[in-house]
């Protein structure tokens, strides 16, 4: 489906975003959705947990503290959806770095 094929209430329903831990599931989500349905995605991958290139994808790295700057990212493209995908670790609370 494209762009110009989508119905009106699907174009109305913003981005997809995808919070990335590691491993290829997050980037295989990103473009499927991209490519295949038409979507627009942005990738908020974590620090030290996603290992995927997005290059290509938009995308912001953040740390596993910085839970205002994901949830302001999202809001700026224009996410209305989100998915979390991929593997993580507990963090670690010490290099945890609140915003």
């Amino acid at each position: 489906m494209t762009a110009s094929t989508r119905s009106h209430a699907e174009q109305k329903e913003g981005a997809l975003g995808i919070l990335a831990g590691g491993g290829s599931l997050p980037i295989e989500i990103a473009t499927h959705v991209r490519d295949r349905i038409g979507r627009p995605v942005h990738v908020v991958a974590l620090d030290g947990e996603a290992d995927a290139d997005f290059t290509g994808l938009p995308h912001t790295r953040v740390n596993w503290g910085q839970i205002g700057r994901m949830v302001r990212t999202l809001r700026q493209h224009g996410c209305t959806r989100l998915v979390l995908a991929g593997t993580v670790r507990r963090p670690n609370l010490r290099t945890l770095r609140p915003d």
